[in-house]
């Protein structure tokens, strides 16, 4: 006998609703749940060498697939042993700051406010160096095949991007920059299709595009008092971005405006079971299904 088991909303309390409460050992499958698969130690695998501060799996120029992962000292790369081996060491990580990690091309962008921003060939390999002229952002994005840098320790609400390309031309040219005058630090950045993409800060949104105006991008403000509470709970989906504001999740539609997609949902079930303080250390992926 099949019983049927409805989305997850714990929030709503309404009976005979088709929905469920309680989803625990389960993840989504077409038309209902099944068993969550058990982790097992893999043989031969090894532990980063100490706490994450950043991790990012990237599809490289070759179409092989590579694994980045960030601690407070070091920058390591996944071997298929399951090994971690050293590409960067002796940074210097703020506490509280992630390492930022974007692929632009066949180079690993890597930034955070201390150590500065720096390009790693992923084909190539050798050493993890620092690009001239680059900010030391907390933050960095590509949109509209520019690369941007987010927020610095001394301005977090300066921004500055590239010329069109060229992850290294931070000045003349079509690289640009700027200051925001409110909406609280830079929290990172995501594009989301045709050369559109959208900024995060920790009180506001702004809306970038390529093609409008006499600038290379205008940018505009989509929110103000809605904004995303850290860059790890950004992911995006054909044209859709998602994160984590201070009241639940969030959703912005390429062309729409930002909408929460956690009330009478999850919001209250996750500030009473995560706690608003514990937002920020959420991490946000997209559910293939």
């Amino acid at each position: 006998m099949q019983y049927p088991f409805g989305p997850w909303r714990p929030d709503d309390k309404s009976t005979n609703a088709g929905l469920s409460t309680t989803a625990e050992g389960v993840i989504r499958q077409p038309g209902g749940w099944g068993p969550y698969s058990q982790l097992v130690t893999a043989t031969g695998a090894e532990a980063l060498s100490d706490t994450p501060r950043g991790v990012k799996s990237v599809q490289k120029p070759d179409n092989s697939w590579a694994v980045y992962a960030a601690t407070g000292t070091t920058i390591e790369e996944l071997q298929g042993d399951l090994t971690w081996d050293d590409i960067d060491t002796g940074r210097t990580v703020t506490t509280g700051d992630d390492v930022s990690m974007v692929l632009f091309g066949k180079y690993l962008i890597n930034t955070d406010t201390t150590s500065g921003m720096k390009a790693y060939d992923t084909i190539s390999g050798g050493s993890n160096s620092a690009i001239s002229g680059a900010p030391s952002a907390r933050a960095v994005c590509i949109i509209g095949n520019a690369l941007f840098g987010l927020g610095t320790s001394s301005e977090t609400r300066r921004f500055a991007s590239t010329a069109i390309g060229v992850y290294s031309q931070w000045t003349g040219g079509a690289a640009d920059g700027g200051t925001f005058p409110d909406g609280g630090a830079l929290v990172g950045g995501l594009e989301l299709r045709d050369r559109t993409g959208v900024l995060f800060q920790s009180g506001a949104l702004r809306l970038v595009q390529f093609g409008v105006g006499a600038s290379t991008y205008a940018i505009s403000k989509l929110s103000d008092g809605v904004g995303c509470v850290a860059e790890r709970t950004i992911c995006g989906w054909d044209g859709r971005a998602f994160w984590w504001h201070d009241d639940g999740p969030w959703m912005l539609v390429a062309g729409s405006a930002p909408v929460p997609i956690g009330q009478d949902k999850v919001s209250t079930w996750a500030k009473d079971n995560i706690g608003r303080q514990n937002f920020l250390n959420l991490q946000g992926t997209v559910d293939p299904l």
